[in-house]
């Protein structure tokens, strides 16, 4: 479901489209692209998300699974308290950005 803007419409909102536009804030919806936030996000519930999902430039946790490291260990610098996520055909891994290096261990 879209919303309906007023400036576009050209003309003020019916309730209906009133309605539609705050049950668009209030219920499920699907976002399909890409979504950028600045600041926080707060998910209560249950959140899905299918795909790549990539958190950066934050203090603390940056989480970002990927499906190319397991058995080798990134080649690149994290920051204290981030984790990558990672399977293949020899298992899952984590890796865990402690102290200036990369920690490691084996998921069952």
């Amino acid at each position: 479901m879209a919303l309906t803007y007023r400036l576009a419409k050209g003309s003020a909102l019916t309730i209906e489209e009133l309605d539609a536009n705050f049950a668009h804030f209030t219920g499920s919806n699907s976002i399909t692209g890409s979504l950028t936030v600045s600041g926080s996000l707060t998910a209560s519930g249950s959140t899905n998300i299918s795909g790549l999902l990539t958190i950066t430039n934050q203090s603390g946790s940056v989480l970002t699974p990927t499906a190319s490291l397991v058995g080798i260990a990134p080649t690149f610098n994290g920051v204290d308290g981030q984790f990558l996520f990672g399977s293949g055909s020899h298992g899952y891994k984590i890796f865990v950005w402690l102290g200036g290096a990369w920690r490691s261990s084996s998921l069952a």
